[in-house]
Order: C-alpha cells, then sequence, then structure tokens
C-alpha cells in the first residue's frame, strides 16, 4: 500500500484520491516506482504475493507482467498508471532519493480525461524539476 501524505496543485481536490488515503502500490504511479526501485529480491517477493485485484480492466494483474513493469519503471526512472485505479486517470511518478542514491518516496502527477491536457515529456520534465527541488531542501 501507498499512503498519500500532501495533495497540492491545479485540480488536486477534484481527484478521488485524499490525504492519509492508501491505495494499491501496484497499479499506482506512485505504488510503481517504490516497488521498482527495491532491491530486485524483494521487488521478486513482492510480485510473487498475487493474485493482484483489478480495479479497472487496465490494471496489470498478471505477475510477470507486473515485474516487467516495475523493470521498465526503474530503467525509464518513472511509472505511470494508465487507467488502472480509474478508468479516466493518468498518473506519472518519480523517486525522491536520499543523496546516497536511496529512494525514500515518490511524487507524482496526474490527469483526468481523455484528453489530457499535457503530454508526458512535459509533465516528466516538471516533475524531475520537482523531484530535484525536493532532493535539494531535504538535504542541503
Amino acid at each position: 500500500m501507498v499512503t498519500y501524505r500532501i495533495k497540492t496543485g491545479e485540480g488536486a481536490g477534484s481527484l478521488f484520491t485524499r490525504i492519509d488515503m492508501q491505495l494499491e502500490a501496484y497499479c499506482s504511479g506512485i505504488g510503481k516506482v517504490l516497488l521498482a526501485y527495491l532491491p530486485q529480491d524483494q521487488r521478486a517477493a513482492y510480485v510473487a504475493t498475487g493474485p493482484f485485484v483489478p480495479l479497472t480492466a487496465r490494471t496489470i494483474i498478471d505477475p510477470t507482467l507486473l515485474a516487467m513493469e516495475l523493470a521498465a519503471a526503474k530503467d525509464q526512472g518513472f511509472a505511470i498508471d494508465d487507467g488502472e485505479i480509474a478508468d479516466d486517470l493518468r498518473c506519472m511518478a518519480v523517486p525522491i532519493c536520499h543523496p546516497d542514491g536511496r529512494v525514500l518516496a515518490s511524487i507524482s502527477v496526474s490527469q483526468s480525461g481523455p484528453p489530457f491536457r499535457h503530454p508526458d515529456e512535459y509533465l516528466l520534465e516538471r516533475l524531475k524539476m520537482a523531484a530535484v527541488d525536493i532532493e535539494r531542501a531535504a538535504f542541503s
């Protein structure tokens, strides 16, 4: 499970998530980032805990596909929930890292639609900048 600690920004109040709400890690952008950066043995153990409940028709519930999704998230440095929690919700998340490289948390941005207001590239650039700002503020 992942827990939402802060919600802010344009449209934040219109989404179904709320502060202190918990969601399944396997189908949320934030959760996928946190799972992706676990040590390989811990990530494999998590994936082996299925079955995973589909929240929408797009929720990844197959353990093999989920393992591939998490490996891709680690390789690319971000994760996407593409309608896996709610049909009309797309979420992109990036890690917040300690100076030693450990992932401590994750931040995300969500859009409801379609159509979606911003392209992934635009959101990813801004998320990465926000993550760097948070890391600097926390560890400087």
